[in-house]
C-alpha cells in the first residue's frame, strides 16, 4: 500500500500526544529525591561539573528510589538496559555545590518499559540545572530478550494496574483513526484518496 505515510503520521501524532501527557502528569506525580555534592574529580579544570555525569548520577538517584520503594536487584535474573536517554542543561553546576537530583516513574510506563523523568536541582537556591527522561526496558537474563515485569515487582514500580504495553503499535486508536482517514478521502499533507494503492 503506499500510504504507510498514513500510519506513520498517525503514530507520530499519537506519541506526541503521550509525550505532552505524560509532561503535564510530571507536577502530580510522586518525585524521589537523592541529595549529594559535586566533589573534585567530577569537575573539569574550570571548576564545571563535567556534562557526563549528570546520566551518572540519575542513574544513582535511580538506584535509591528503587530501594526506597522496596525493590532489590536480583542478579542474574532480570536487567534494566537503557534503550533510550535525554536530558537538557539548563545551567552549570559548580564544584562543591550541594544539588537533588529528583526522579520519579511516569505514567507513560507499562510492563515492558520503565520511563523515569529527573531533574538535577541546586539545593540551596532550587533553581533547576538540568531535566531529562530515561526510558529502561525489561530483559531477562542471560537471555536479555524483552520481558514483562514479574508481577511481584509491579507495586514498588508503581504500576500494579498495568494490563499490557501501551506501545502505538498496539494503540486501538490507530487503525481505526487510519482507515476513517482513507475512507473518507481526508486531505493528509496535500495527498487525495485516489492515490491509494
Amino acid at each position: 500500500m503506499r500510504l504507510r505515510w498514513v500510519e506513520s503520521f498517525v503514530q507520530g501524532w499519537y506519541e506526541l500526544m503521550d509525550m505532552k501527557r505524560r509532561y503535564e502528569d510530571r507536577e502530580t506525580m510522586e518525585w524521589h529525591d537523592y541529595e549529594m555534592i559535586v566533589h573534585f574529580h567530577e569537575a573539569d579544570p574550570a571548576g564545571i561539573a563535567f556534562y557526563g555525569n549528570y546520566v551518572f548520577w540519575q542513574e544513582k538517584a535511580f538506584d535509591s528510589m528503587l530501594s526506597i520503594r522496596g525493590f532489590r536487584h536480583e542478579v542474574g535474573k532480570i536487567g534494566f538496559p537503557v534503550v533510550f536517554i535525554q536530558c537538557r542543561y539548563i545551567k552549570p553546576i559548580r564544584m562543591w555545590s550541594h544539588v537533588k537530583v529528583s526522579m520519579t516513574i511516569s505514567p507513560g510506563s507499562d510492563l515492558k518499559k520503565l520511563v523515569t523523568p529527573f531533574r538535577i536541582v541546586l539545593t540551596k537556591t532550587g533553581e533547576i540545572c538540568a531535566e531529562g527522561e530515561v526510558h529502561r526496558r525489561f530483559v531477562g537474563i542471560p537471555s536479555l530478550e524483552s520481558i514483562e515485569c514479574p508481577p511481584e515487582w509491579r507495586e514498588a514500580f508503581g504500576f500494579p494496574y498495568a494490563k499490557q504495553p501501551c506501545g502505538l503499535r498496539r494503540n486501538p486508536l490507530v487503525v481505526p483513526t487510519m482507515k476513517r482517514a482513507l475512507a473518507r478521502g481526508v486531505k493528509i499533507l496535500g495527498h487525495q484518496k485516489g492515490i491509494a494503492s
